[in-house]
């Protein structure tokens, strides 16, 4: 119901706020510019890519990023380097070695700014409840209602897992044996759900769901499975949205897998919504993404 009320508070939010009052028109010179209504190109709006949504406008070029409200008035933004759009009438960026929330007016967000009710009920990402187990068989997963990308498995059939001699417990994102996957659209595992596993030399490695499932050929093809992490000192399963992740600790390194693949950070904090602070073991200290991308201090 939750998720029912939260889509259907984004279709009507989409319709009150209208559509877009411009076009976004390509150059001959594979550049971007934002065309009003009036067909009249924005002054100083050039641009190599530009992102919308109903709220925002940003548009990015090699030096600069240009931050508009849905009434395409330049927000008073300096050195902003990263932007990321929330639902409503917000959004994150990173400006100067800074992470803000703002809302519409450039100001920093508070509760007002937009509907009060999403504060509190967040869209969740997942419904299906599956866990990891282990029997006389071996490890076995099943779900109440399951649909594994490539085969139908029967909900009362539980699934037994492969190649798992070496494995001694399953971790997941909830940092437990049991997780949730899929929504209203999505009733299958996705392709890329990583799995930790405690190893019997007492180790961790991060694999594939998709290494343990039968019949899997097919899927593993699309996942780079050579290079994920092993030999692993520690690992806490993280269930979040947007990213679920797993934060990892190797030789006193630390990293959020599968955000970063390389175990190389001193230390790393919590992500404050779509950013995370890091220092590197050279004492450099810096901004990791929600999609892996670093920016250090200016």
């Amino acid at each position: 119901m939750k998720q029912i009320l939260y889509l259907l508070f984004l279709l009507l939010s989409s319709f009150a706020s209208g559509q877009n009052n411009f076009t976004i028109d390509t150059l001959p010179n594979k550049k971007v510019v934002i065309k009003k209504e009036n067909g009249k190109v924005l002054k100083n709006a050039v641009f190599d890519s530009i992102v919308y949504n109903a709220h925002f406008t940003v548009g990015y070029s090699k030096h600069k990023i240009n931050i508009y409200n849905n009434r395409l008035k330049k927000l008073s933004l300096s050195n902003v380097r990263a932007v990321y759009l929330g639902d409503f009438h917000d959004a994150q960026i990173l400006q100067n070695n800074k992470v803000r929330k703002i809302n519409t007016r450039g100001r920093d967000y508070k509760i007002g700014d937009g509907p009060l009710f999403i504060e509190h009920y967040g869209p969740s990402d997942a419904y299906f409840p599956f866990e990891i187990t282990h029997n006389t068989r071996g490890f076995v997963m099943q779900s109440t209602e399951m649909l594994i990308l490539e085969r139908s498995f029967d909900a009362n059939e539980p699934i037994l897992l492969k190649d798992t001699d070496n494995v001694e417990e399953f971790i997941l994102y909830t940092n437990t044996n049991t997780d949730v996957y899929g929504n209203t659209f999505v009733l299958q595992i996705p392709s890329d759900y990583y799995v930790a596993c405690r190893m019997k030399n007492g180790k961790y490695n991060i694999y594939s769901i998709y290494n343990f499932l039968p019949a899997n050929t097919r899927y593993l093809k699309l996942i780079d499975t050579e290079n994920l992490p092993n030999d692993l000192d520690a690992v806490t399963g993280i269930k979040g949205f947007p990213k679920s992740m797993f934060k990892v600790e190797r030789d006193g390194l630390v990293t959020y897998f599968p955000i970063s693949k390389s175990v190389k950070y001193k230390s790393i904090e919590t992500f404050e919504g779509n950013f995370a602070r890091f220092e590197l073991p050279n004492g450099k200290r810096g901004w990791l993404d929600i999609d892996g991308n670093e920016y250090l201090d200016d």
